[in-house]
């Protein structure tokens, strides 16, 4: 698809001549010439390619930088800090510290030790209740395919003892 939002410049700012009056110049004169020569730079500026089977894609393009019906509605709310991957991390930092030193703990166990770092602080820092927020940020992600799979990756990095570079893993992911 074309790009959106693009500022247009270059000959495209630059008005058309007006027509000048009589057959000849008519035809020299050609309107759709101009049109089409604007058309062609049009669509380059939406990288679109200037035959007449894009002029539906170039439509589309202008409708969504200029009519507002076409424009997406952005979400209302404060902006989200959990990605499917740091609740993936979360998944697997909690099953961490269930499954450590031949301890079996609670969940609630594992999100309080959590929710003492800092890291899991800066997800959830503006609420009251940090111990809440973490445990329905682990039961959202828990079955999801992303905490699965980190979930075996760092079962395998604990197999073959490279468990060092986990929690810089963790500090990327978080991010």
């Amino acid at each position: 698809m074309a790009k959106i939002n693009k500022k247009i410049d270059g000959p495209l700012v630059e008005p058309m001549r007006p027509l000048i009056k009589g057959i000849i110049a008519q035809v020299q004169n050609d309107p759709y010439n101009s049109y089409n020569a604007k058309l062609k730079l049009l669509c380059e500026h939406y990288d679109l390619n200037s035959d007449r089977s894009q002029y539906s894609d170039l439509a589309i393009a202008l409708a969504i930088d200029h009519v507002p019906g076409f424009k997406y509605k952005k979400k209302s709310g404060a902006k989200t800090k959990w990605t499917m991957w740091s609740r993936a991390c979360l998944v697997v930092e909690i099953e961490r510290l269930r499954n450590s030193k031949n301890q079996s703990h609670s969940i609630m166990w594992a999100i309080t030790q959590l929710s003492k770092s800092s890291l899991w602080k800066s997800l959830v820092k503006s609420k009251k209740t940090p111990n809440h927020a973490l445990r329905q940020q682990y039961y959202k992600a828990k079955e999801h395919f992303l905490s699965k799979a980190l979930l075996s990756t760092y079962k395998k990095m604990e197999d073959k003892n490279t468990l060092d570079e986990w929690d810089d893993v963790v500090k990327l992911l978080c991010k």
